[in-house]
């Protein structure tokens, strides 16, 4: 095990999308809710990756940690996490040469929280997994650092659970529509 954690090489990337295929593979479920929160560790110090002075939703407070922002896939049969977005707070992008001690690439750009979860979104999408809902608490929908005309937005109505249809969701960078298509069967087999 220590040989795993610590000596293998392998690419974080290709491993989530190997656990994402899996779950989708066993999960794979119409009526299945895509879940976005975020998750912290209290760190010391400032050397670790990412680490800043921000809310940490652990202790309720604002404190010294790392925080990652976490796509869920639930089912009535499980579910399972599908991906994860290390966030990089501002004052990290400001300092090239922390961001480079700390191993962390010179691409890598400052992102909201919410940016953060559209992306991981938009990967879920791509992967064409079955899902209605998407869940999020209202942080996700408060960005300050977007512009007004840019703000997620839906246009689906609440569904009737006795309905004979779903909502479909596609997700552009800045926006979230909805249609209704007709009902999948129940269990739904993902190809590939």
């Amino acid at each position: 095990m220590q040989w795993l954690l610590n000596g293998s090489v392998w690419e974080a990337d290709r491993l989530r999308d190997a656990v994402r295929d899996y779950v989708l593979s066993h999960l794979g479920d119409a009526d299945a809710s895509l879940v976005i929160d975020d998750t912290q560790a209290r760190k010391k110090g400032t050397k670790s990756v990412r680490v800043a002075f921000q809310h940490c939703g652990l202790t309720g407070h604002v404190r010294n940690c790392q925080t990652m922002v976490m796509l869920t896939y639930a089912t009535a049969a499980g579910h399972a996490f599908i991906d994860r977005r290390l966030y990089l707070p501002e004052e990290w992008t400001a300092d090239r040469e922390r961001c480079r001690e700390a191993g962390v690439p010179d691409e890598a750009a400052f992102a909201t929280k919410p940016e953060l979860a559209i992306a991981m979104l938009e990967q879920a999408l791509a992967a064409c997994g079955p899902f209605t809902w998407v869940l999020a608490d209202t942080g996700y929908g408060r960005d300050p650092h977007r512009p007004p005309n840019t703000r997620p937005r839906t246009t689906a109505k609440p569904r009737n659970p006795r309905s004979q249809s779903r909502s479909k969701v596609s997700i552009k960078p800045g926006t979230v529509h909805s249609r209704r298509d007709p009902a999948p069967p129940a269990r739904q087999q993902i190809q590939g």
